[in-house]
């Protein structure tokens, strides 16, 4: 649960838009395929959606959290892990 905290900083300021809001707005995103202008109005505007994608993308912290997401859902769906 650390390593989220550090890459994603939800514990930051104050911010118009919650983080995990827009987090959920690149899963969206990941999971649909769709394009960023076509982003749905329940999410941030597709810019700053953007912004945060980029910022934490290029985070040396987030293919890492992107492995133990992985990994966490894979070991919910009980399959087996890559290497």
């Amino acid at each position: 649960m650390a390593i989220y905290k550090k890459t994603l900083n939800f514990n930051e300021r104050k911010r118009k838009h919650d983080l995990r809001t827009i987090w959920n707005a690149i899963m969206y995103l990941v999971k649909t395929g769709c394009q960023w202008r076509m982003l749905s109005g329940d999410f941030p505007k597709w810019q700053l959606v953007y912004y945060y994608y980029n910022k934490w993308a290029n985070a040396e912290d987030f293919d890492l959290l992107l492995s133990k997401l992985r990994e966490e859902v894979r070991t919910k769906r009980n399959q087996k892990q890559s290497t």
